[in-house]
């Protein structure tokens, strides 16, 4: 199958503190310009992790937006359920940004892009399913801006009853993008390509991948995998660190960090809670 060639990436974390930070600003002071006016906070943590990752990168207008959230804009969402609770009228505006697939509207429409645009939700391997959705969808030549987005909602206290975390959990504003092509970089040695993405249906089945793989390729395990097959491994792996962030895509943040550390042929294993897993295969592409 043709590869899919990494082209550029950006991941961003920003620990929450009691108030909120100003994006706007922070999107100014970091790209240049602040955000479209009038649109969410969801919105402007897309944007600026889109903008981080593309740079001055000129983008073909066929450029795809695959984009995945555990919540997507839950602030706006949870004010207005209270709003609405309460009597009081729904402001038109937030009500309709306050739909998942919004963000990826803005993000296409600033970057005047006319491709597929898909927001695609997942409590199952989220990151993992929009690589799939590139890997399917994309024509050879194709590219795509792929990026898993999560926000905080003050106060933080509430939030945490909200995902069902403890009362000292860490909290983080995320914003994960990956710029893919289909097919190898016209430039020798320009990225990492991805060559196969496979799932398996449970942990015995990872366990007995495990056992067969490769042995002269690097075998990485997410932190949620590591924790899934505990001391069962069969093999020696590396283990991801886990996020100081209690909340936010793991699979997207363990998926970037492993990218940035790639060297030779290497396999990435993710796993979802419900034991399923996600195998990545990538390499740095040869010069």
């Amino acid at each position: 199958m043709t590869p899919l060639t990494v082209l550029a990436t950006s991941a961003l974390e920003l620990l929450a503190d009691d108030a909120p930070l100003d994006l706007n600003a922070r999107l100014k002071a970091e790209t240049g310009r602040a955000g479209p006016r009038r649109v969410s906070r969801f919105v402007r943590l897309a944007l600026l992790g889109a903008r981080r990752c593309v740079g001055a990168t000129p983008l073909p207008s066929s450029t795809a937006v695959y984009l995945t959230s555990n919540t997507g804009p839950v602030a706006d969402t949870a004010e207005l359920l209270v709003q609405a609770a309460t009597g009081q009228p729904l402001p038109p505006v937030r009500f309709v940004n306050v739909s998942s697939n919004m963000v990826s509207y803005y993000l296409a429409a600033e970057l005047g892009l006319q491709g597929s645009n898909q927001v695609v939700m997942s409590r199952d391997l989220a990151w993992f399913s929009l690589l799939e959705t590139a890997w399917f969808n994309l024509p050879p030549g194709g590219t795509a801006l792929v990026g898993a987005v999560e926000e905080c909602a003050w106060p933080l206290a509430a939030h945490r009853q909200r995902l069902g975390l403890p009362a000292t959990a860490a909290l983080a504003d995320s914003s994960h993008w990956l710029l893919l092509r289909r097919g190898a970089g016209g430039t020798p040695g320009d990225g990492t390509v991805i060559t196969q993405l496979a799932r398996l249906s449970n942990d015995a089945a990872a366990r007995q991948w495990l056992a067969s793989a490769p042995r002269n390729a690097a075998l990485t395990l997410s932190p949620m995998a590591a924790s899934g097959i505990g001391q069962d491994c069969p093999v020696h792996t590396d283990n991801l660190e886990a996020s100081d962030a209690a909340n936010g895509l793991a699979d997207a943040a363990a998926g970037l960090a492993w990218l940035s550390r790639l060297s030779g042929r290497a396999y990435l294993l993710d796993r979802s809670a419900s034991g399923r897993w996600g195998v990545i295969r990538s390499q740095p592409e040869a010069p």
